[in-house]
């Protein structure tokens, strides 16, 4: 919503696992049938929508979307994401993502 304001030409909103995936917490290296959820949880019938459906369908129709967890720094932003720290270390502070 932000590029679009600062005049982005955004016209299309994908969901990744739309459906949710399964392996991908291994990098699919490992065939261990583990699923997580996308969009919507297909471990019920009908599917299940998620938080990610309605965060989804908020941004789609232009409107601000919050949850709780926003409030925290995604898992690719906590100092210890690393299996062994990086060259040059890890910076103390991360520069925080833009709200949406």
């Amino acid at each position: 919503m932000a590029l679009k304001r600062q005049g982005a030409d955004v016209r299309a909103l994908t969901v990744w696992a739309l459906l949710g995936v399964r392996d991908w917490n291994s990098l699919l290296l490992r065939q261990d049938g583990f699923y997580e959820p996308g969009a919507f949880d297909i471990r019920s019938t009908p599917p299940r929508p998620t938080a990610l459906a309605a965060a989804t369908a908020a941004l789609a129709s232009g409107r601000r979307f919050h949850h709780p967890v926003l409030d925290t720094p995604g898992w690719w932003r906590r100092p210890g994401r690393h299996y062994v720290t990086p060259a040059g270390g890890v910076p103390d502070t991360v520069r925080a993502a833009p709200r949406c």
